[in-house]
């Protein structure tokens, strides 16, 4: 299976993302990463494209500490912005 041009974008975005290591807001981040998270979520095969992701079992990590509206990373930022945080630490550190 060829990964979706999607998940293709948001694997260059987390590579350029991390390789940066600039400070960014929680509100740039949401923008960087949100649209191409939410179309993962929101996939029909969404299973068959995790299995395939690099980044696909740090991705089921951070959805299952998210479920039922969970925020892992204090009260100021919305659910978007932690699952955003929870992906790449889960990932990365």
């Amino acid at each position: 299976m060829i990964l979706p041009p999607y998940v293709q974008n948001l694997t260059i975005t987390i590579h350029n993302y991390i390789k940066k290591k600039q400070p960014t807001t929680p509100a740039e981040v949401e923008h960087l990463f949100w649209s191409d998270i939410n179309k993962i979520l929101n996939a029909p095969n969404k299973e068959e494209i995790l299995h395939q992701w690099k980044y696909g079992n740090s991705f089921k990590l951070t959805e299952s500490k998210h479920a039922d509206g969970a925020i892992l990373f204090g009260n100021k930022l919305s659910w978007e912005q932690s699952f955003i945080i929870g992906l790449i630490m889960f990932e990365f550190y």
